[in-house]
């Protein structure tokens, strides 16, 4: 038995069974090294928006990663909105109530927004 075929295979699988190839339509992956620079963080009096989108880059830039690039910014995007949508579910299961469901969905956008501060 090669290491393709199934130890046990249902009803439905046999020598015609399509194959998926995972890899054939993904983009390849950059090395850290070839991410792009992190900007400088800015300096001076800054408001609350732009003090957490400092924050959250510098806790990226620890990765080697940067919420500039539009890749991880996108990563980051999306993985928020579907924290948001755990929030929702919980909210409408009757695991939160309303005030925690507005105060946590309000801290979700709030981090949202703040690439939107980045320079």
């Amino acid at each position: 038995m090669s290491a393709a075929e199934s130890a046990r295979p249902g009803p439905d699988c046999g020598p015609t069974a399509a194959v998926i190839y995972l890899t054939k339509d993904r983009r390849p992956r950059r090395h850290r090294s070839e991410r792009t620079t992190v900007p400088p963080q800015p300096d001076g009096p800054l408001t609350p928006e732009q003090r957490l989108a400092a924050k959250l880059e510098r806790v990226f830039a620890g990765h080697q990663l940067s919420l500039t690039d539009d890749d991880t910014r996108l990563a980051y995007q999306v993985t928020i909105g579907e924290v948001r949508t755990l929030v929702d579910g919980a909210h409408g299961k009757g695991d939160l109530s309303d005030d925690a469901h507005r105060l946590l969905d309000a801290m979700l956008e709030g981090i949202l927004r703040a690439v939107d501060h980045l320079p």
